[in-house]
């Protein structure tokens, strides 16, 4: 994999967040996640996945295939190893023909070594794993709803009508102004009460909220992956 395609990958992950994010703010209202939502969301997970196991094959080419015969290098299975430990991390190497990775490229080697969450102590790489195995993505939409105005309360408001929505950190905030009829006039007549939301969607498994996990896994994976590609 060559830094350009490494490029055009990564291009193509924001593209499906950008797209996840527009149907997200589009279904805000539902109670249940339109079906979109997880298939981009699987969409994404795969695609992510698929950009480390092109990057460790990449080193396992430059590194290794040479050294095998053709026979034996066509049938390595070759994946972006994700270790809980480092027996786990050796384990996986070990089944790409990689194990000797440390001696032969030792600053490839030490750039995959301090990714590993045993080491790192940062969860996304497991996380990733975990929801890649899964296959089947469910989510599920969260909600939670104030009031904004002392002493005054209102009736729950269909999110169908609302007015302002704004997003930050993987929560949509939305509010809806509150109005009452006039019985002198007809008209209705904006209170000054305020009905807010705070929705997000997180993962069915507990693996927390959806977009926040998704951005942050676009930076991490096109981070190591340039530095991996670049140490070749």
């Amino acid at each position: 994999m060559f830094a350009r395609e490494l490029d055009s990958q990564i291009e193509r992950s924001q593209e499906l967040y950008q797209e996840l994010l527009t149907e997200c703010k589009g279904h805000l209202g539902d109670e249940k996640a339109n079906l979109r939502i997880p298939n981009i969301t699987q969409d994404m997970i795969d695609k992510l996945r698929s950009i480390l196991d092109q990057v460790i094959y990449s080193v396992f080419e430059t590194k290794v295939k040479s050294t095998l015969s053709p026979t034996v290098a066509k049938k390595v299975k070759v994946y972006f190893p994700i270790g809980e430990s480092l027996d786990v991390f050796n384990s996986m190497l070990g089944r790409s023909r990689l194990l000797n990775l440390e001696n032969s490229a030792p600053r490839t080697y030490k750039i995959i070594y301090e990714a590993q969450p045993f080491v790192s102590h940062s969860k996304w790489l497991l996380t990733l794993r975990k929801l890649y195995n899964q296959k089947h993505i469910k989510l599920v939409r969260v909600s939670k709803q104030f009031i904004r105005a002392t002493g005054l309360t209102t009736r729950r408001m269909p999110l169908r009508g609302m007015q302002q929505t704004s997003y930050k950190n993987g929560i949509f905030h939305v509010r809806i102004p509150v109005y009452r009829r006039s019985a002198k006039s007809g008209q209705n007549i904006r209170t000054g009460v305020t009905t807010e939301y705070l929705i997000w969607f997180e993962f069915e498994n507990g693996a927390g909220n959806v977009l926040n996990f998704l951005d942050e896994a676009i930076k991490q994976v096109s981070s190591l992956a340039h530095e991996v590609i670049n140490a070749l």
